[in-house]
Order: structure tokens, then C-alpha cells, then sequence
């Protein structure tokens, strides 16, 4: 009977030795493992808006002084958009200012892109290409790189899109030459900024 005992005993461990050293060539894999999901998280897609607030408290003389600064950039296809609002309240006693501010711009990295486009010269050839339909609160003006073209001034009328027949460099994507007057204007569509400009080019 302990023959028998000592037998069995000795086929258990058989069984067991190789399902051992098969768990330790073969590690499970687990799908909450806190790894795996840390890897999940770092790889979230970007936003395209982003918001930030900020706030301020001072006083000063008796009065105080309430600043709630919100900014909100945009990722687009042109370039990171910032528009930051700015709302100070001061109180002093029963008074009550509140101040608003608007700033829009855009992030320094717009710039960089575009940096090899941002020339202005003169031109050495004329075209004739018809008159000049002048846009809602046109003035006359020598516009220089850096400047904003108002919004009226670059509607799709007056897009330039022949620009190679008149010997025009050829602009990057998120760039469009437009007409102002006897200007050729290279601008940024999104914000209206001028980045090239050939004075002179039309008659």
C-alpha cells in the first residue's frame, strides 16, 4: 500500500514539472495591466481646441482688483490660432469697473513656416489684367510684410490663382496671392497677414 502511495505521489510531480516550466516560457498576457494602459493613454489624439483660464487677485489702495484671462488655441490646417479674453473688475467701495479685452494672434510657429515666403520686391514686368474693383472701405495704402489686410480685401474674387502667368513665386499650402490695387499680396487667408508682397505688377 505505501508502494503504491509513493507511486502516485511520484506521477503527480511528473505532471506538474513541465505545465511549471510551461507557464514560464509562456507569460499571460492581461489587458488591464497598468503598463499596457498608461501606453493607451499617452497616444489620445490632440484636441483641436484647447482652453486655459487664469486668475488673478489684487488690491491696492482700498480698491480690489478681479483679472479672469481665458485663452483658446485652435490646431488648423494654416497654423495654432490664440484668442485670449481678458475681464479685470475693480471694485472700490460700491464702485464697480469692468474692463474687457480681445486679443487674437497667432503662435510663433506660424511664423517660422512661412519665413522663407516673407519677401517684397518690385516688379520688372506690368501686366494688364483689368480694373481694379475696389473692395468695401478701400483706401490706398503701401502695405509692408506683417501688416493685416482687412477681411473684405481677400474674398475669393479677388484670389489670384493664375499666379504663375504673371511670375509670381509659387506660394505654400495655407497661402494665396491676392490683388490689391496695383499689389500683388501674398497672404496668410486665415488671419489676413501679408506675407510677400511684388509692388507695381498691375496697370
Amino acid at each position: 500500500m505505501q508502494r503504491l502511495l509513493i507511486g502516485a505521489l511520484a506521477l503527480a510531480l511528473a505532471a506538474a514539472v513541465p505545465a511549471a516550466a510551461e507557464n514560464r516560457g509562456h507569460p499571460a498576457t492581461h489587458t488591464n495591466h497598468p503598463a499596457a494602459h498608461h501606453h493607451t493613454a499617452s497616444h489620445r489624439p490632440a484636441t483641436a481646441h484647447r482652453k486655459v483660464r487664469t486668475t488673478t487677485h489684487r488690491a491696492h489702495h482700498g480698491s480690489k482688483k478681479h483679472t479672469v484671462r481665458r485663452t483658446t488655441k485652435k490646431h488648423t490646417a494654416h497654423g495654432t490660432v490664440r484668442h485670449t479674453t481678458k475681464k479685470t473688475v475693480v471694485r472700490h467701495g460700491k464702485k464697480r469697473t469692468v474692463i474687457r479685452e480681445t486679443k487674437k494672434g497667432t503662435a510663433a510657429h506660424v511664423t517660422v513656416r512661412f519665413s522663407k515666403q516673407r519677401r517684397a520686391i518690385q516688379a520688372t514686368k506690368r501686366f494688364h489684367a483689368g480694373g481694379y474693383r475696389r473692395p468695401g472701405g478701400w483706401y490706398a495704402h503701401h502695405w509692408v510684410i506683417g501688416e493685416r489686410l482687412p477681411r473684405p480685401w481677400f474674398g475669393r474674387d479677388y484670389w489670384i490663382t493664375d499666379w504663375a502667368i504673371y511670375g509670381l513665386w509659387a506660394p505654400i499650402d495655407g497661402l494665396a496671392w491676392v490683388r490689391v490695387g496695383p499689389d500683388a499680396v501674398l497672404i496668410d487667408p486665415v488671419t489676413g497677414e501679408v506675407i510677400g508682397i511684388e509692388y507695381g505688377i498691375f496697370w
